[in-house]
């Protein structure tokens, strides 16, 4: 049996960028002592948004504390319709989900089961996890001559980065500027070249997740 099958409790998300970077967002949301949830088992890397969803869904038969974090990519609402319609699949009509994702992170309950769910970046926008950190970036100059840098690069000098993934050509560039170029992202927080208390998203998260967990 693994150690995942074992466990009673967990949030799926699409990646180990996704997961290091929310566990510095735990940690720092929660100084010392840290909550009895909050082993980072507690966060689970699957590898993309089709096993994250089919992972959760799975764990949502059982029972216990369960969540996932998916990117909106394109639309927010588009992404929240899919995770439904998977739900219902598995859970048919007892599992009640909003008709839109509650701004907060969706949280549901029923005897021994708690599920959950927050769409990458803030439960509404588009965007995945740069868009969840862009607003966080701790020195805004080089960030924002980094947004131009990378622009120029795909227009006049040969880049070839989809425009789609500008948000993410643009934060490595910002990345590759600072005190230890090129850092992961999770690393980049824990090293302050994200700064979490800029908005409120950080605390809005951690706060869904202890709902869930908690």
């Amino acid at each position: 049996m693994s150690t995942e099958s074992r466990a009673t409790h967990g949030v799926y998300v699409e990646g180990n960028h996704d997961l290091y970077v929310l566990a510095e967002v735990l940690n720092w949301s929660f100084p010392e002592p840290k909550p009895s949830w909050l082993p980072r088992k507690a966060l689970i890397a699957a590898e993309s948004d089709e096993q994250a969803i089919a992972s959760f869904v799975l764990a949502a038969k059982g029972r216990g504390k369960w969540g996932v974090v998916l990117d909106a990519d394109t639309s927010a609402q588009l992404r929240w319709e899919a995770l439904a319609r998977a739900l219902r699949r598995k859970l048919g009509a007892t599992v009640e989900i909003p008709a839109s994702p509650p701004r907060d992170g969706w949280v549901w309950e029923q005897g021994e089961l708690r599920l959950g769910a927050w769409i990458m970046p803030d439960n509404v926008s588009a965007g995945a996890l740069e868009a969840f950190l862009a607003p966080l970036v701790a020195r805004t100059a080089p960030f924002a001559f980094a947004k131009s840098a990378a622009a120029e690069a795909l227009k006049s000098h040969g880049a070839t980065y989809a425009a789609a993934a500008a948000g993410k050509a643009e934060l490595h560039t910002y990345l590759a500027w600072c005190e230890e170029p090129g850092r992961p992202y999770g690393r980049a927080v824990k090293s302050n070249d994200f700064d979490l208390s800029k908005t409120d998203l950080a605390k809005r998260i951690a706060a869904w997740i202890e709902r869930l967990l908690g």
